[in-house]
């Protein structure tokens, strides 16, 4: 084959390749995603490794499926979905914007045969009771670290109210009023009220030495005062890691990729995202009323107001209420 001849090959190769790329629609975005990871030859799991999307996720995308996925939710899947492409060297997010997610999202599910409409409806349903039931049930009923937060509290209280105790009866007590010391003069006992001024030393116009009771009249007369005892109230606690974390706020340190969001009222539709370093202990701002965790695995502990909280690792997300 001539030069000439195979550059009309490489000509028609790259105008074929642009036509594909112009005519991408939600049917088709699936089989490109794929076409892709294959020309960068690695496999699903591999690419889970690096960029941490669960494999399920990966292979549906490729199959055209984008959202409804099982127990993923929308917000996550079109972050998921942005972050695969990334990889896959596609910039262009406007197609995963305007149609895959807002416009198409039913009629490809319905083309790819996957989800049928009615149940995605059911299961949509069926997931809004069970995160209801869940919020009432977590509201009424008092979780195990909201237990063990009170009952720290209740013990922190008592521990104050007996320092102030302590020092109330004890301390100022002894201060007020003194025992009286019993010292020895002439043979008889006597207070060290009465030793001041009964045994208190006279002037000597000789210029002697002092008697033995006005010796030990003077070494009574100094009396030590105890020190108040102040008990300090602990202002942190030391995680797991060797890392203080403050008894007061909320605090959380991941150890792996996770999506971090936010709202500042329960009653607010959507989440905002919270950019967390990794390895790092991040104080969340305390305007922030509600915590939703996606990839909880990747946490590595969260505390609230000094209580670490048991994050449910079986679950890929969890809302965790602040306020």
């Amino acid at each position: 084959m001539t030069s000439l001849e195979n550059n009309k090959v490489e000509n028609l190769s790259t105008l074929e390749d642009q036509t594909e790329l112009q005519t991408l629609t939600p049917e088709n975005f699936g089989t490109y995603l794929k076409q892709k990871r294959n020309e960068k030859g690695e496999s699903l799991e591999e690419i889970n490794k690096k960029i941490h999307i669960n494999t399920r996720v990966l292979k549906a995308f490729e199959q055209n499926h984008f959202t409804n996925i099982e127990d993923f939710d929308n917000v996550y899947l079109r972050m998921y979905l942005k972050k695969y492409a990334d990889y896959l060297g596609i910039d262009d997010y406007s197609l995963i914007d305007k149609q895959i997610f807002e416009d198409t999202a039913k009629q490809v599910n319905r083309a790819a045969k996957l989800v049928p409409e009615a149940g995605i409806e059911a299961k949509r349903s069926a997931s809004s009771s069970l995160r209801n039931s869940h919020l009432n049930s977590s509201f009424n009923t008092p979780s195990r670290a909201r237990k063990l937060f009170f009952l720290v509290l209740s013990l922190l209280i008592l521990i104050v109210i007996g320092a102030v105790v302590v020092k109330s009866v004890f301390v100022d007590n002894q201060l007020s009023n003194p025992t009286p010391v019993v010292v020895e003069s002439n043979n008889a006992q006597v207070t060290q009220e009465q030793s001041n001024q009964e045994l208190a030393p006279t002037a000597n116009p000789n210029n002697t030495e002092g008697t033995a009771s006005d010796t030990t009249t003077a070494s009574t007369a100094e009396e030590t005062v105890a020190e108040p005892v102040v008990v300090a109230e602990p202002t942190e606690l030391i995680a797991e890691d060797g890392t203080a974390v403050p008894l007061k706020g909320v605090y959380i340190k991941l150890s792996a990729d996770s999506w971090i969001g936010v709202k500042t009222s329960s009653s607010q539709s959507s989440w905002g995202e919270l950019k967390v370093p990794l390895d790092t202990l991040f104080e969340v701002d305390t305007k922030y009323t509600d915590l939703r965790i996606g990839n909880v695995k990747g946490v590595k502990y969260l505390y609230i107001n000094g209580v670490k909280q048991e994050l449910p690792t079986a679950r890929n997300i969890t809302n965790v209420k602040l306020k």
